[in-house]
């Protein structure tokens, strides 16, 4: 939520003191966990300038799903590190009502139990 409200500020700073209201073409770019975040934000951007050709690009904004290493005494953990981490923000956040918000789509393409996938860029990125 609090990347939604600085979005949300940083757009109207921008359109209020910079023009980008009469902006033709507007790229959204972002890293890491920003590109993510472009991502996210594309069509809400695309929405808010229909004026604009608004495209966007993630550079290096998709995570890997993979198992973590093994414990100490080498027993594999029973689930990936993103997996764990995104349960955690579904718990704590609320997290993936926003992202049904922001991608809608994607949690349809599974199980309850697996729909904490959609954090994935490589996941939602076909819904956006």
């Amino acid at each position: 939520l609090r990347g939604e409200k600085n979005f949300d500020a940083v757009f109207n700073d921008l359109v209020q003191n910079h023009h980008l209201g009469e902006a033709r073409y507007v790229v959204l770019a972002g890293s890491s966990a920003g590109g993510v975040g472009a991502l996210l934000h594309l069509d809400r951007l695309s929405t808010r300038l229909p004026q604009a050709a608004v495209v966007g690009f993630s550079v290096s904004g998709f995570f890997m799903d993979v198992e973590r290493f093994p414990d100490k005494t080498g027993q594999p953990v029973p689930t990936s590190s993103l997996e764990f981490d995104c349960e955690a923000a579904v718990i704590w956040h609320g997290a993936l009502d926003v992202l049904d918000m922001l991608v809608p789509g994607c949690r349809e393409q599974y199980s309850p139990e697996d729909d904490w996938q959609c954090f994935f860029t490589q996941n939602f990125v076909s819904f956006v």
